[in-house]
């Protein structure tokens, strides 16, 4: 059984992967070049396998 730390720990993660695909979305609506928008899309892939390691 998981630990109420851990599921802090996941939440914080959770919100920051929130954050960064909020961070998406507006370099969408500010027209931002797309290999930067490629790039934080990787970054919130590499941030959802660890969350889903950790889990």
């Amino acid at each position: 059984m998981r630990s109420h730390a851990d599921h802090r720990s996941h939440l914080s993660r959770v919100n920051r992967i929130e954050g960064q695909i909020r961070g998406i979305k507006n370099m969408i609506e500010e027209e931002k070049y797309c290999v930067d928008i490629l790039i934080q899309i990787k970054a919130i892939r590499s941030a959802l396998k660890g969350l889903e390691l950790r889990i």
